[in-house]
């Protein structure tokens, strides 16, 4: 739904921000420049190390009060640099090869925030409440004609709103009291029974009527919710970031990350799956 072409207003600025990439080198862009330039932006937005991710991670680290592994930012972003190579026409994000480290350190330290924080059974827990209350309250032919409206009428979208939700969520647990909207507002936890990681569709069929049986339970009241603790994109030809060095004629050279260093081929993504009682037939 989103026209990605670039403009031709895009292609002035792209085209007057040249020289921050080139270095204020004579160098003629190439015919495709602005394509590459819009995905070389796209990359500090949304990449594997973006304004995003540095800023979520030493954020929620710090409101959560977890320190996992950290890492030294201010390092990290004044190593960071525009990249053009001349043989292939490569454009992108380089860092330093002095700084891989700090690279090392934010790529680690992102994916055990995942393991820890993001994926604790309790977050995932009602992560899995707040969406079955949603999809509760959306039964209901009001709240629902609303939001569908709201997805083609800009107008209306405004108005769905975490308050809006709220009082549907109020509404729905005044009339049903055993309800996932009464969890939600009452802050209700789902009876947590297991953790396990990287099973199978079928490892989690099997294990949930195992859990059942043990805690003499019908399988539908067990809830399996799964989060995928995602590691990184670096690896093999991953070419969205390159390390940048000199040779020793004093010219750039940009080499894959992997190239540099084996730390990124040393793991791998993890599928946390956690297991919980239904808490809406508990509710007295």
């Amino acid at each position: 739904t989103v026209d990605v072409r670039v403009s031709q207003s895009f292609e002035r600025h792209a085209l007057a921000i040249w020289p921050l990439v080139t270095g204020n080198k004579p160098h003629i862009p190439p015919t495709d420049f602005a394509e590459k330039f819009r995905t070389l932006l796209s990359h500090i937005v949304s990449g594997e190390l973006d304004a995003d991710r540095a800023d979520y991670m030493l954020r929620d680290g710090f409101h959560s009060s977890v320190t996992i592994g950290g890492f030294n930012l201010d390092h990290l972003l004044s190593n960071l640099h525009f990249g053009l190579c001349d043989q292939t026409n490569w454009v992108g994000i380089a860092i330093a090869e002095k700084s891989l480290s700090s690279l090392e350190d934010f790529v680690y330290s992102r994916h055990q925030m995942y393991r820890q924080v993001y994926a604790h059974k309790t977050a995932q827990g009602f992560d899995w409440l707040l969406r079955a209350a949603i999809e509760e309250v959306m039964t209901q032919s009001n709240v629902r004609d609303l939001v569908t409206r709201s997805l083609s009428q800009l107008d209306l979208f405004q108005h769905i709103t975490d308050s809006y939700f709220w009082e549907a969520f109020r509404r729905f647990s005044m009339e049903q009291s055993q309800s996932y909207s009464h969890c939600i507002l009452n802050r209700v936890k789902m009876p947590h029974l297991a953790t396990r990681s990287n099973l199978s569709d079928e490892e989690v069929h099997t294990y949930r009527n195992f859990l059942a049986k043990e805690n003499e339970l019908e399988p539908g009241r067990i809830i399996a919710t799964s989060l995928t603790a995602r590691f990184t994109k670096i690896r093999g030809s991953y070419d969205s970031m390159k390390v940048l060095s000199s040779a020793k004629d004093g010219q750039q050279v940009f080499r894959l990350i992997t190239q540099a260093s084996q730390f990124f081929e040393k793991f791998s993504d993890d599928r946390i799956t956690h297991f919980y009682v239904d808490p809406k037939p508990l509710i007295d």
